[in-house]
């Protein structure tokens, strides 16, 4: 079979808006071109004839590199591509001086990057709505000022371990904090993916993804943040599957109890 891994081409844009399976629920043209001329945001694709059959990308933060939307066409798997790309993505990581690789992975993929040298770190739950408890919730927020941006960065780099200046910059008029709140204690992302809550402080981690709820189907919680995964559990949301995180090389010293909502499965 010959095909080709290359730097994706935003060409090819309307080759793959098909790939992601139906139920990711995911616009990959959007996410493309939200992220493509960004210094961390590297994507590649499997070519064969004049098709896509393949993709995968790397948001690359310094020494921490995150590996997501790996896909393969269901006319082109079990023939070792989610391997090769995977190995290229990590190839590429490595070769950009990255030393701690991550990834959520779905269980058909698990398997696979076991083999690769990936380990489980821990899991993400999934929650979904089960009835109509979760009314409406008055807390107000705002937008994180221009001036304010620093300490928001510097409290993402203190629970993630990673820095993602470049990335919060890109959404920063996304970020909001608590209205009453002079010191900030934690932020919630509203673009970035299912919405990233992430909070020092427990009390308002717990306002912020009780705001969040009241218009999510849906939510992913770091099944350390025992306090979070209670609170969707007692305003209606019902454990619906578990997804692992899993890391290549160097484990970061992340605090997931301080994540209240995961943002997306390739950026966290």
């Amino acid at each position: 079979m010959n095909f080709r891994i290359e730097k994706f081409d935003i060409g090819n844009l309307s080759l793959i808006k098909d790939l992601p399976p139906v139920d990711w629920n995911f616009d990959i043209i959007n996410f493309i071109q939200k992220h493509f001329n960004q210094t961390y945001f590297h994507a590649f694709s499997i070519n064969y004839k004049n098709q896509v059959i393949g993709f995968g990308n790397v948001f690359l933060f310094e020494k921490v590199s995150w590996l997501g939307n790996i896909i393969i066409d269901e006319n082109y798997r079990n023939k070792g591509l989610g391997t090769k790309i995977t190995s290229h993505l990590i190839d590429f990581s490595i070769s950009k001086g990255a030393n701690s690789l991550i990834l959520i992975a779905t269980d058909q993929g698990t398997p696979l990057y076991k083999k690769l040298g990936f380990e489980i770190d821990s899991d993400y739950k999934f929650f979904i709505k089960l009835n109509t408890k979760v009314t409406s919730n008055t807390l107000q927020l705002r937008k994180v000022k221009d001036n304010e941006l620093s300490d928001i960065i510097s409290m993402d780099f203190k629970i993630t371990a990673e820095n993602r200046s470049k990335l919060l910059k890109i959404y920063q008029n996304s970020i909001y904090a608590i209205a009453d709140d002079q010191e900030i204690k934690g932020y919630y992302i509203s673009d970035l993916g299912n919405g990233f809550i992430a909070s020092t402080d427990r009390s308002t981690g717990v306002k912020l993804l009780k705001k969040l709820a009241t218009n999510k189907s849906n939510i992913v919680i770091p099944e350390r943040n025992e306090l979070a995964l209670k609170t969707v559990i007692d305003i209606g949301f019902e454990f619906h599957h578990k997804a692992p995180r899993m890391c290549f090389g160097r484990k970061i010293n992340w605090k997931p109890g301080d994540i209240f909502s995961r943002g997306t499965g390739y950026c966290g």
